[in-house]
């Protein structure tokens, strides 16, 4: 067991290295900067009613949840779609007009949970939101692994967080 730990790490933590060897760094930042920077506002948005407006939010621990939802809802997908725009057209082929659409996807989809969460939509809204981004993620996985096996595990990490977002908006109301 302690030897397929140890080779799965060593195969992601190559897979990540070549991954940020052949990337174009400034674009890389770039495009993760701007695909986050509405993710950024919303979860300002999101703690300033939680903690000025406690009794209009449902009840959750906002100080813990924020972050994983930043980091979970909105920093996996960026982080995604920037790595696969800032590679060289060589390495992708197809990849911008498969996957960074379904990114994009994903990132509207967590904006739109959270606006539906703060203006108190009914919970079948925020679960088929968190449905419809737990699927694609899922489903994006194989595509994602071939490109590099450390977005792959991204991948199934914000589909797995999307799982739970679906289970946890059921009980929001």
């Amino acid at each position: 067991m302690k030897t397929i730990v140890r080779r799965c790490t060593r195969v992601l933590l190559c897979s990540l290295g070549d991954l940020y060897a052949i990337l174009s760094k400034p674009l890389f930042f770039f495009c993760f900067l701007i695909a986050v920077s509405p993710g950024l506002m919303l979860a300002f948005l999101l703690g300033w009613k939680a903690l000025f407006f406690p009794a209009s939010m449902p009840a959750l621990l906002w100080g813990l949840f924020l972050p994983a939802w930043l980091i979970c809802s909105c920093g996996i997908p960026a982080l995604c779609s920037a790595a696969v725009l800032a590679m060289p057209p060589r390495f992708f082929g197809h990849g911008p007009c498969i996957f960074v659409p379904v990114c994009t996807m994903q990132l509207l989809l967590a904006f739109l949970w959270a606006l539906m969460l703060l203006y108190r939509f009914p919970p079948l809204c925020c679960v088929l939101s968190a449905l419809l981004c737990a699927i694609s993620s899922l489903l994006c996985i194989g595509f994602a692994s071939r490109l590099a096996a450390g977005l792959g595990l991204f991948m199934f990490l914000g589909g797995g967080w999307n799982v739970l977002l679906v289970f946890l908006s059921t009980g929001f109301y």
